[in-house]
């Protein structure tokens, strides 16, 4: 039988707790009370994280310089925060196994994977969002820069060729007419053809230009994060 927890304020012995994780930290948490536990094999698992290159050896030392026991699963504790992530989650698995703990990478696995789920719903939300003015002469000139087919990338996002030779009517510059096309697609947005950036973004990739969409996505980001910092100001 697994023992007490170390940590003054972990939850539940059973480590596992009912909100969706949004982070590894959020996972790792969820199973504090297991992780922490006085008689969580902690010399093992941090050695064995050591020899699998998620530790160093300075995290092995600090893990295991404390003389009290609770001392060393709350600093191999915090190591892990520290340390593990999407990139050598499965890595930490395999140590647990192999040091007889099965029963806690048994209910960490699941949670990885409702993380990752939570990543892409989270990620689909972001690029359904809808392209507006602002935000078109950035990118036009983005798409310029990048010598994207004008024609071609209209067709895509569904502008017949009557549209695009009206547009190519209405200015000389290859930038302004970009702009005229994003323009007129936005405006011509649809419930069955949105003009989102999702749509931008997959015309680009299908124009085989996926660093170009990558940008699209950059730009959003960008957008997203100073609307954050402008509500926190």
């Amino acid at each position: 039988m697994h023992g007490v927890s170390a940590g003054e304020d972990s939850e539940d012995p059973s480590g596992i707790t009912s909100a969706v994780p949004s982070s590894m930290r959020d996972i790792l948490q969820a199973n504090r009370g297991s992780l922490t536990a006085l008689d969580f094999q902690v010399e093992t698992v941090a050695s064995g994280l050591m020899e699998s290159g998620v530790f160093s050896q300075r995290d092995l030392e600090a893990i295991m310089t404390p003389r009290a026991r609770g001392e060393r699963v709350r600093v191999h504790y915090l190591k892990l925060e520290a340390r593990i992530n999407p990139g050598n989650f499965k890595q930490f698995l395999a140590v647990l196994e192999q040091a007889g703990r099965s029963d806690i990478s048994a209910k960490l696995r699941p949670l990885m994977g409702t993380l990752n789920e939570g990543s892409r719903d989270f990620a689909m939300a972001m690029l359904s969002e809808k392209i507006y003015d602002e935000d078109i002469g950035k990118i036009a000139g983005e798409l310029r820069k990048h010598k994207i087919k004008r024609n071609s990338l209209g067709a895509r996002l569904g502008l017949c060729e009557d549209e695009l030779n009206a547009i190519k009517g209405k200015s000389n510059s290859p930038q302004r007419r970009m702009f005229l096309l994003l323009r007129k697609w936005n405006s011509s947005s649809s419930e069955n053809q949105p003009a989102t950036f999702g749509a931008l973004y997959q015309a680009l990739a299908d124009e085989a230009e996926k660093k170009v969409a990558d940008l699209i996505v950059e730009h959003l980001c960008k957008k997203k994060c100073n609307e954050v910092k402008q509500g926190i100001r």
